[in-house]
Parts: structure tokens; C-alpha cells; sequence
């Protein structure tokens, strides 16, 4: 077998050594509807055929949302809500409606809508509404496999019969090509083609396994089962590399955990990496959803680690009641001791806005992302945050240990003082009830910095406040006042926006003029562009998706 070297462009850090897997779309993701004799249908029964089509695709769209919200976060997750949007933009619908009343049937008037709006967007000027377009280019593939039950893609070989330790290579991948991979098996990814701001680019990014893109001829060099070297540091790709280069890279990527303890520290608990000039030292710690992300978490195998940001909805979710306060405090000494010696941040019930839960029964509202939501829905509700607290704390002291615990969405000093007010009762509570515990010192208390005048008034929280956390999803969205699961403003939600740099750099400058320390839990935690300022203004912690902290800490180490 002859070796052979293409070049590319590095997207993911790292090098890896595999099998090849060659990919091509999942035939049997969405469900194929038969089809009746185009002959014999009629026009109600194309509209049937096209609704059961787009019903089974939107639900598909669910699993792979949820999916990705648990392995990699919200914004990434958000590329699955915004597909959602565009299979039901009125627009969309009324193209394929006009075609099937025409006399086409559901499935050609489903090519022709889908092929003139991406013809359209890829003529924009705009780079990243040119990229939409691969989103359109994903939902027709995927309407196509509900209607006929087979992709209309490339001819390759069957990526289901990836087995652990492989390589992914594609001329492209749609995002939800992406989303259906195994990153258990995963150990890198090539793609012929794809583009740095591309949706699915964002995805293989948050899988944290080395990547290049744009390796042209990549797909006639290979077949699954060569073996390649993807090198995500210089974007090369070696195919049937020699035993040499096969055996340096094992040593120079070895396990995640190896490769992490190699330039970290865990000396105090915690998980910590110096920059490269020794000045600065930075804290990783994880964000996880519920059980489902301790698997991750527990083989990154680094033994104190802390969690940055543990989202509690997953108790509250899919379920027409509240969770007790003796399932809540089961579910969090589980995670609790699951991640012991590490200590755990609980951010309480977070909802509202685009999140909601059946048992709370919401009401509607015309602009959720500036009404009740957070700790405004909290407040209004007093007894889920006690019954929350009581819980965790609870918790804490079953497991022998302290926690955090941060409120979401606070926005004026009169709130986070009404929360602690709670809290305190909380404690007094739990002191009658004649435990020796000193509840008063087994959690500290802090809140997320997702509203610009949060961020503008830190000054006035931080006396009272044990630690700070910044969310930037949110706050990017608060302060360009943009949607950010809204393709069309999707050119705003820019995290190296200088309104959003300069209140990070604030919110840092006011919590440590108090002693108090600061985290970043959003997605920009993990973006490599970022890393430079979050370390340059000082952040403390950066958590993430434990799939991102290999690549998080060798940049740090060489920042």
C-alpha cells in the first residue's frame, strides 16, 4: 500500500491514528414512508404524505436536539431548532403546497422547493447565510429518506459499521450527519470538503476529536479500513502512514486523560493548566446535562475535576409532575458521588424562554426570552426554589461534601437578595429539624452573568455573591438583541463582539476587585478564537463539555 500526504485545514486540534470508516448518509435515521402509485393518488393524499412526512422529520430533529444539547451544549443544540424553523417557515410550506397543487407529487415538489431556496442562499453575499444553505441541503436529504426510505447522496460506503477507534471520511457531512456519530468510536474526522462556520463544522468542533476539512481527493485515496493519521494541529492527513509515523503519533496523542494530566495539575481539586509563559494559571472544570453526561465525565478519567455547570431540568423534564424533594435529592446525590473528589455547581431550574416543562404548564408568552424565565420564574414561585435548595443541600450533606449552587438570569440586586433571603430560610429550616450539620457552610453561592446590566453593576453583587459565572449564549443574545436560534440574525450573535468582550473583561475586573472568582460556562468557554481574551481578562474557570477539555487544555497550555 502506498503512502501518500494530503493537506487541508485544521479545524479540531490533535492528531490521531485509525481505521477508516468512508460515510455516507443514514439510510434507516428517519423512517421511510411507502409510497403509493403516483397514478392512482390523489392531491389529498400528496398533502397526507407530505405532512407525515415533515411530522417524522421534525420529531427526528428532536432526538438529534437533545442528543446534542447532552453531549455538547445549548448553542450547538440550537442548529437542530433552527432546522426545525425552516421545515416550518410558512414560506417553505406554501412552495411545496403550490407544487403538489400543480400536480407534482409530495416528493418532487419537496426537491424543487428545497433546490430553489438553496440556489438562493448560496447566492447571497453574506458567508454565513451562505451556509444555510447546507441546512437546506440537509432537511431535503432527510425529507427524501421519510418519503422514499433511501438517501439521495453520494455513493460511499456504510458509516454504520464504525467500531471504536475509527476515522470518519466524507466529501461532506450535513449537521446531522454530525450529530448521528458515535463519539465513543470517534477518533477523528476528514472531510473533502466543509467550510470553518459551518454548522456541522460547529458540531465536529463540539465532539472534540481532531478534524481537517478541505482535503481534496481525500475520498478516491482511501476505502474504509485504510488506515490514516489525521493531524488537527498542521490540517494534514497521511494515508497508509509507516509503522514509524503510525507509532509516533500514539505517543504524541496517547489517551485523553494521559495526554491532560501531561500539562494539568489537579493539586487542591480542581483541574488546572498554566499558559505558556507560567503567568497565568487556568481552571477546567465540565458542564453536564444530568446521568446521561457522567459516562463522559467519568472517562475523561482525571480524578478531581470540578463541574462548572450542572443543568438540573433533567429531573423536571418529561414528566407531567414536579419532581418530590426526596427524587430530587436521590438524582443529585447520584451525581454528586458519581463525581467525587470534584465538587459540583447546580445551577437550579433554569426555564422559560425557549425551555419549558410540562408540569409547569406556562403560559404562552409574545416575547419569552424577555419575560418570566430564570430566577424570575423562581421568584414567582417560591416553593419550587425551596424545595430545589432543600434538596441539594440534602444532597450535599448525604454525600459528605460542599457544592455550589448559581440562579440563573438575575438581572437586579433586589432579585439575587430575595434568592438569598430563601436560601437562609432554607437553612433555618433545615436547623430545626435538628441535624448537626452546619448547613450554613455546606454550599456557596453564586449566580450566572447573562444580562448586560448584570454585567454592568457587577460591583454591586460581588460583596454578597461567593462566585460568578458567566453564560454567554445568553449574553451574547442579550447584548446584540439577537435571537441566537434565528438563522436570520444568526450574522449578529458574534462572540468576539467588542460590547460582549467589554463586559466580560467587567464582569471579571469588578468580581476580583472583591476576591470573588469568575467563570465561563457558555460555549464561548471552549472556543479556541476566545481562548486568548477570557485568558488576557483574567477568567479563572472555563467549563465545558467534557469531549472539549483535551483540546481546551493544550490550548490553554500554549496560549
Amino acid at each position: 500500500m502506498t503512502r501518500s500526504e494530503f493537506n487541508g485545514m485544521p479545524l479540531v486540534p490533535g492528531v490521531a491514528a485509525g481505521f477508516v470508516v468512508v460515510q455516507k448518509f443514514h439510510d434507516t435515521e428517519v423512517p421511510g414512508l411507502k409510497e403509493p402509485d403516483g397514478a392512482e393518488v390523489t392531491r389529498e393524499g400528496q398533502v397526507a404524505f407530505w405532512k407525515q412526512a415533515q411530522e417524522r422529520v421534525l420529531g427526528f430533529l428532536d432526538g438529534l436536539k437533545s442528543k446534542t444539547l447532552a453531549e455538547a451544549g445549548a448553542q450547538s443544540a440550537a442548529i437542530f431548532d433552527a432546522q426545525q424553523m425552516m421545515l416550518t417557515d410558512p414560506v417553505l410550506e406554501a412552495e411545496i403546497m403550490r407544487g403538489i397543487n400543480e400536480g407534482m407529487s409530495a416528493r418532487d415538489a419537496v426537491i424543487r422547493t428545497t433546490e430553489s431556496l438553496i440556489a438562493r442562499f448560496k447566492a447571497l453575499d453574506n458567508d454565513y447565510m451562505r451556509e444555510r444553505a447546507a441546512d437546506i441541503h440537509d432537511l431535503k436529504l432527510r425529507l427524501l429518506q421519510a418519503i422514499d426510505g433511501a438517501a439521495r447522496g453520494r455513493n460511499c460506503d456504510d458509516g454504520s459499521s464504525a467500531k471504536g477507534g475509527t476515522i470518519i471520511v466524507a466529501e461532506d457531512l450535513t449537521p446531522s450527519d454530525v450529530a448521528l456519530l458515535d463519539k465513543d468510536a470517534l477518533l477523528g474526522i476528514v472531510m473533502e470538503r466543509g467550510s470553518l462556520t459551518s454548522h456541522a463544522s460547529i458540531l465536529a468542533k463540539a465532539l472534540g476529536r481532531p478534524a481537517v476539512i478541505g482535503v481534496e481527493g481525500i475520498c478516491e485515496a482511501v476505502q474504509s479500513g485504510s488506515v490514516v493519521i489525521v493531524d488537527g494541529d498542521d490540517g494534514k492527513v497521511i494515508v497508509n502512514p509507516n509503522p514509524d509515523e503510525i507509532d509516533r503519533c500514539e505517543r504524541a496523542s496517547g489517551k485523553s486523560d494521559q495526554n491532560v494530566r501531561r500539562i494539568a495539575c489537579t493539586d487542591g481539586g480542581g483541574l488546572f493548566v498554566k499558559t505558556s509563559d507560567g503567568k497565568r494559571r487556568v481552571e477546567l472544570a465540565l458542564n453536564i446535562g444530568g446521568p446521561d453526561d457522567l459516562g463522559a465525565a467519568q472517562r475523561l478519567n482525571i480524578p478531581g475535576i470540578n463541574v462548572g455547570l450542572c443543568r438540573t431540568e433533567f429531573i423536571f423534564l418529561d414528566r407531567a409532575s414536579m419532581p418530590t424533594e426526596e427524587e430530587q435529592t436521590g438524582a443529585y446525590v447520584d451525581i454528586i458521588r458519581s463525581l467525587m473528589p470534584g465538587e459540583v455547581t447546580f445551577r437550579v431550574l433554569d426555564v422559560g424562554g425557549d425551555k419549558s416543562i410540562p408540569a409547569l404548564r406556562l403560559p404562552i408568552e409574545p416575547n419569552p426570552f424577555l419575560g418570566v424565565r430564570g430566577i424570575r420564574l423562581l421568584l414567582n414561585r417560591p416553593e419550587i426554589l425551596k424545595t430545589q435548595i432543600r434538596a441539594i443541600l440534602r444532597a450535599a450533606a448525604a454525600a459528605g461534601t460542599t457544592v455550589r449552587v448559581m440562579f440563573p438570569m438575575v438581572a437586579v440586586v433586589d432579585e439575587w437578595v430575595q434568592a438569598m433571603e430563601i436560601v437562609s430560610t432554607v437553612q433555618d429550616e433545615l436547623c430545626r429539624g435538628g441535624n448537626s450539620v452546619d448547613w450554613s457552610a455546606i454550599a456557596k453561592w453564586g449566580m450566572m452573568v447573562e444580562v448586560p446590566a448584570t454585567a454592568l453593576s457587577i460591583e454591586e453583587f460581588a460583596p454578597t455573591a461567593d462566585f460568578f459565572s458567566i453564560g454567554t449564549n445568553d449574553l451574547i443574545q442579550y447584548t446584540m438583541a439577537a435571537d441566537r436560534n434565528s438563522p436570520t440574525v444568526a450574522y449578529l450573535y458574534r462572540p468576539m463582539n467588542k460590547g460582549v468582550t467589554r463586559l466580560i473583561r467587567q464582569t471579571v475586573q469588578g468580581a476580583h476587585a472583591h476576591g470573588k472568582p469568575v467563570s465561563v460556562c457558555g460555549e464561548m468557554a471552549a472556543s479556541i478564537e476566545a481562548l486568548p481574551l477570557l485568558i488576557e481578562a483574567g477568567v479563572d474557570e472555563l467549563s465545558m463539555a467534557a469531549a472539549l477539555v483535551p483540546s481546551v487544555a493544550r490550548a490553554v497550555s500554549e496560549a
